[in-house]
């Protein structure tokens, strides 16, 4: 899923983000009913594409495909106005079985989500939680500090995408139940 990029001409979705954080494969197990999905929009009328449902797939997904099924999806749309974010992010549901675990209250809230994705797999990981980092400051108003935090001891990073070589696509969620 993804719009369109600055720049104008052909694109294909594969690897995800070929032009800043316009979403492309972006294959993350915990995108599932229910997910609220963030891009940012570089033109006018965004111009959104879906496609690619997975039905399985592993974090990490390793090789060419997941469990590739046909889907018919209900999509609702939103612009934020005045909100900068650099690459995909997500309030997600839980959708891991160690989210499972969690008390009922907390999974209510779901999950924050963010991403980077790139040719570095650290350099990815420092930008799914410096764009963590920020969601946080904005949205709960917390300190860089009590950020960074909370990404430590609350966090969890994932690999989500080995196979779009040279791009590796990684993801930080965070419960928003801490914050009730």
């Amino acid at each position: 899923m993804g719009v369109a990029p600055l720049r104008r001409g052909m694109y294909r979705t594969f690897p995800p983000d070929v032009s800043g954080g316009m979403g492309g494969n972006t294959d993350i197990r915990q995108l599932v009913k229910g997910a609220r999905v963030q891009l940012p929009v570089y033109v006018p009328g965004a111009m959104f594409s879906a496609g690619d449902g997975h039905m399985a797939q592993g974090d990490g997904e390793v090789t060419g495909t997941a469990v590739e099924t046909l889907m018919s999806v209900t999509l609702r749309f939103a612009l934020h106005r005045h909100t900068v974010i650099a690459s995909t992010r997500a309030v997600v549901p839980a959708a891991d079985p160690t989210q499972l675990a969690m008390p009922a209250q907390m999974l209510e809230q779901g999950y924050y989500q963010t991403t980077g994705t790139g040719p570095d797999l650290m350099e990815n990981a420092k930008t799914a939680v410096r764009e963590m980092v920020d969601w946080l400051v904005q949205d709960q108003r917390v300190s860089l500090h009590e950020a960074y935090a909370l990404c430590s001891v609350a966090g969890d990073l994932k690999i989500n995408e080995t196979v779009d070589l040279p791009k590796w696509l990684v993801s930080m969620t965070l419960p928003r139940g801490i914050f009730s």
